[in-house]
This record gives C-alpha cells, structure tokens and sequence, in this order.
C-alpha cells in the first residue's frame, strides 16, 4: 500500500536524520560561513501582491500594493495574505495572522508563517536560518514555538537569539574565522530539503522529522502558494525537489497558478528578472569558494551566457578578484549548475547573466 511504504520510508529517514542531528551537535561546532556571502542585508520590503482583502498593515498602518517597509518596520497580516519582494531580490510570502519585523541581518517572524524563495534568512527570538538561496518555510506560534520545513535546497540551522552579541557577531557577517578567533562558534546543524524541524521557546529542538509527501503537496496547494496570479520564482526547482523526494508521486496542481502568463509580452520583463535571479541563485548554491590568500573582501564578476535549453555556451571572467583560484571556483561553479530553460516569452535565443561572487574573508 502507498500509506505503508510512506510510513516505512519516514520512519526511516526520521530516525536517520536524528542520528545525523545529534552526532552533528555532538562533533560539530561550525561557524556562520562565507558561503553566505551572497544573503545580503535586508532594509527595505515591498508589498507586491496582496490577497483577501486589504488586511495588512506597516507599523500599524494599513498599506497597499508597492507599499514599502524599511529596516526595523513591522509588517502584519490579519485575514489577508501578501506577498513582498526584499531588496536582496528574494520573495517572502505571509500567510494569515503573520507579524514579522524587516531586520538588517534576517527576517524576524513574529508570529504566523512565512514563506521565503531566495538568499535570505529568516529569524526567530530563538535561532537564525542561514541559507543560500532556498525554499523554505518558517512558522511561529503563539507560544513562541517556532517551526522550519525546508522545501528545495538547504537551510543551515543556528541555535541562538540573534540579538546575542554571538549570533548578531555571526549573522551579520558573511565571513570565514581563523581558529582561536572571537568568541566560541556557535553549532550550525544542516536541514536538506524535505525535513521539518521545531524548536521550542527555550530554544531547544523537540522535533525533527521527514515531510510525508502528503504534507509537502498540502504546502504547495495551501495559503503560502495558492491563487497568486505569479507562480513562485524557483518552482521549477520545487518541483524537482518534490520528484526526488517522492519518485512515484504526481507534482500537485497548484490552485489559480496563473501559468499562461508566462508567455504573455507584458510581463516578460519581470520574468526574465525573476529567472536572472533564481539562475543566480541556483549558481551560488554551487559556489565552494576557494580559500583566499589573505584576510579581506575578495570579489569576482562573470559573464555567462545561456542558450534556449539552458545550456551555458559561454564564461568569462570580466573583473578578476586578483587571486586565480578564487576566480576558478566561481567559473567552476557555473559550469556545473544545470539551469532551467530560457522563459519562453523572452525572444532572443541567448541570454547573458553578469554575476559577482563576493566574499568576505576575515
């Protein structure tokens, strides 16, 4: 029966990944990486689309489409949804009864839940989520309890309030330590796509779990995804997420994705913005930075030019980071991202990506 092979097939993977979780809280205390050099600060979120109503409000105000809150500014959501778009190009999407506070080192989730795609990090008062760019989703209820189920990609797990001088130390930089530097690290426990993980108030793990694929088709046909006239940027990566997972299950339809959009002239600018930003994205997941021979931020720029099936014809350096080996790993990096297909409304038949690799290496 497929209820008993799923029941089989999580009871295993659970008990694998609470093996995996506590040996890693057990023999390894990482630090909060270069490779995340590329989550920029977050200052500004833009109200893009709202849904049911007109319940959402900045600093007790209610706003409107194209509204804008900045560093610190509290966005609620009451029986609305919404979605924003950060000025570090990733998308967040609130569900009902959602609070959350645009921070300079990651977005705080107050209460509700928040869907993120892209390179940027969510936060509650007990832990910060360090991510690459990513889909995942981040849930707090009303006893503090927050919980994260990563949908596509990684999420890096840190233990800890990010207003601690250790947390906020680590945080708000993107930065590999020499051993004996600052403060202790703090543990980094890393969640792949298709775990679920919740940590209490206190900020200690009561639960880690494999998502069923009836749970994971209920996030793709719920409130965080359902009815937006855009589909999410990056679905074809949750869609690949979810077949490796499930092997033997059907992708979900997603209530009112509006799909034929896609090839519609008047939208096609944003797009192909949305897709320049998944494709980087998708690179910098990849991206393994070389060590640099020296403290400081170290910065490459690539042009690379993909064809119609995705295919990449073409890197080329246009602005050396002054260290070959650094500039070898970003150009290794697109070389082995397999990127979707050109959007079909965009009309010419290649398109090229200017990207910057920064790290900052101290």
């Amino acid at each position: 029966m497929v209820t008993s092979y799923w029941a089989r097939r999580s009871h295993r993977l659970g008990l694998a990944l609470c093996i995996g979780l506590f040996v890693a809280i057990a023999l390894v205390s990482m630090t909060w990486t270069g490779s995340y050099a590329q989550s920029s600060q977050v200052t500004q979120a833009r109200i893009t689309q709202i849904l049911n109503g007109n319940q959402v409000y900045i600093q007790n105000r209610q706003a409107a489409v194209n509204a804008i809150a900045n560093r610190g500014q509290r966005i609620h959501t009451e029986r609305s949804r919404a979605e924003l778009r950060l000025n570090n190009g990733a998308v967040g999407r609130m569900g009902r009864n959602t609070a959350l506070v645009v921070g300079r080192d990651c977005v705080r989730v107050r209460r509700g839940q928040l869907l993120v795609n892209g390179a940027s990090r969510g936060c509650t008062n007990q832990m910060v989520l360090g991510v690459r760019g990513t889909t995942y989703v981040l849930e707090v209820d009303e006893a503090d309890n927050a919980t994260i189920t990563v949908l596509e990609g990684q999420v890096d797990l840190i233990l800890g309030s990010p207003d601690s001088a250790n947390t906020s130390a680590s945080a708000s930089t993107s930065r590999l330590k020499h051993p004996g530097d600052g403060p202790a690290p703090l543990p980094v426990i890393p969640l792949s796509a298709g775990v679920r993980v919740t940590v209490d108030a206190a900020g200690q793990i009561q639960n880690l779990q494999a998502l069923s694929q009836p749970e994971f088709t209920a996030l793709l046909t719920g409130p965080l995804m359902a009815n937006y006239p855009q589909p999410l940027p990056g679905q074809a990566q949750l869609r690949q997420s979810f077949q490796t997972l499930y092997p033997d299950a059907p992708f979900p339809n997603i209530p009112g994705a509006d799909t034929s959009s896609l090839s519609q002239p008047g939208n096609c600018t944003q797009i192909v913005a949305d897709y320049r930003r998944e494709v980087e994205a998708t690179v910098d997941r990849n991206w393994t930075p070389s060590t640099p021979p020296a403290p400081g931020r170290w910065e490459a720029r690539l042009n690379y030019t993909i064809n119609q099936n995705g295919e990449v014809d073409t890197v080329s350096v246009t602005q050396s980071s002054g260290d070959l080996a650094f500039d070898q790993s970003a150009t290794d990096a697109v070389w082995a991202t397999s990127i979707a297909p050109l959007p079909s409304c965009y009309g010419d038949s290649t398109l090229t990506i200017n990207h910057r690799f920064e790290l900052n290496y101290f």
